[in-house]
Parts: structure tokens; sequence; C-alpha cells
């Protein structure tokens, strides 16, 4: 699994943000205006944050290997993401950061292959929450949400997480 913003650009996007496929590769589903939630650790409140929630949205790819997802830096929106005075500072932070990035040309993303999802929950196809083990043992925590009533994602990528192997949690 690959969580940043360096070393995304012509690997795992171009300079328009698409997607650079693998060899023999294929597109299963492409959502635009989505979000994800990366984390290192037991749970959240201890964990560390590799990709939080953003109101910055983005495009994820599930294709027949992988799961990526790529989020296009908006220093406006990076700053409206922390909505209370408590935490300006750090919208103050994100929103100078997503500048440097939008004037670099990279973005964010998250790159997991289907075989490295150890287990997973999900709930009648409006969420799921995928379980990694990093190469320290600690867990690493994937949270993707439905984004409307027509978006199949959750049930597609289910599905694609059996064929990989992965077990999943009731």
């Amino acid at each position: 699994m690959r969580v940043g913003d360096l070393g995304g650009l012509e690997e795992i996007y171009d300079e328009e943000g698409r997607l650079m496929l693998k060899e023999d590769e294929e597109i299963l589903r492409k959502v635009d205006n989505d979000n994800i939630n990366v984390w290192k650790g037991k749970h959240g409140l201890t964990g560390k944050t590799l990709l939080g929630y953003s109101k910055e949205k983005g495009t994820m790819y599930l294709t027949d290997r992988r799961l990526v997802f790529i989020r296009t830096p908006d220093p406006w929106l990076a700053l409206k993401t922390h909505g209370t005075p408590l935490e300006l500072a750090g919208g103050i932070t994100g929103s100078l950061y997503a500048k440097d990035l939008k004037r670099l040309g990279l973005r964010h993303f998250v790159e997991l292959y289907y075989s490295e999802v150890v287990t997973y929950k999900s709930k009648k196809g409006k969420w799921a929450e995928l379980r990694l083990d990093d190469t320290d043992g600690v867990p690493i925590r994937v949270d993707i949400s439905r984004r409307g009533k027509h978006d199949d994602k959750i049930v597609l990528l289910e599905e694609l997480l059996r064929k990989a192997g992965s077990r999943k949690l009731n």
C-alpha cells in the first residue's frame, strides 16, 4: 500500500491527475467527488492519519487489481475542512500545503492492491472498512463510504476482495 503526495506523479497519476494503468490493467469503476480515510494504528483516536477526510474530493478507481484514490489539492477547501476556531491553525497549515502541492502539480493518492487487504467489514453496500498489516505489524485501516444511492463501488469492492482472498468479518 502506498499513501502520499510525493512519488505519485508519473507512477500513480499523470500530469493531468489521471490514473496511470499497469500493463493489461482495466478500470472497472470510476467514482468522482469521492473521499477516503486512511490511518495507521488500533483506532482513529490513537492512530496516525495517513490521509484523512477532507472537503477536497477526489476520484476513486477500482481496477481489476487495485484501488486507487487521487485527490487534487484545493487550498480553499483544505482550509474549510477545519471549521472551528480551535482547528484554524491546522486549516491554515493544510491550506498552505495544498497550495504548494497544487503549484508543483502533485496530488494526494492512495494505492492498495486487493491482495494486501487482510480483513474487511461492510454493511449493505453503504460502507467498507479494510484492514491491512504494515511491515512493522501496526494495522492500517481504510474507510470508504457510498456516495449516493447509485454508487455501487462497495458491492464491486467486496467481490474483488473475495477473489483476492481477503477475509470478511461480521
